[in-house]
């Protein structure tokens, strides 16, 4: 937990603006679109209910807190349904094999009462290079959109 603390301390130092060569990059990041078909992914999961699939793209040994977060998407997609997601870039920073995304996101869907909701919020994802190849899903900082 305190490596992780560290990890994301850094990042966000980093993206406020560290010194020259030392700072993680950011603009045109070259794992950006890797960065977006993982959120992608992780979305369209979401949005299918697929919650085995979506827990398969989370690094559950390392990501805080791991059985909370997984009960409150197992809860929410249980008593929700007509989801759609919609998770807009502010920025990318990459530093080593750890990839942090800032974002916007919106989300409807129809609760348990058969009443339309919408949420929206922002948040700070950090995502981690998979030893197998593509990220995974590490950490969600501000309002989480699962």
């Amino acid at each position: 937990m305190l490596l992780k603390r560290a990890a994301w301390a850094l990042l966000t130092a980093a993206a406020a603006g560290c010194a020259a060569g030392t700072s993680p990059r950011a603009a045109g990041a070259r794992r950006e679109p890797e960065a977006r078909r993982a959120i992608a992914e992780l979305a369209a999961t979401y949005q299918r209910g697929q919650a085995e699939e979506f827990f398969a793209l989370v690094d559950q040994s390392d990501f805080p807190d791991f059985s909370s977060f997984q009960y409150r998407i197992r809860k929410f997609l249980l008593h929700n349904h007509g989801l759609n997601l919609d998770v807009i870039f502010d920025s990318v920073v990459e530093n080593g094999d750890e990839v942090a995304v800032t974002a916007r996101w919106n989300k409807a869907f129809v609760d348990e009462d058969g009443h339309q909701r919408k949420e929206n919020g922002s948040c700070e994802l950090l995502l981690k290079a998979r030893p197998s190849g593509g990220l995974a899903l590490l950490f969600v900082r501000g309002d989480s959109p699962f």
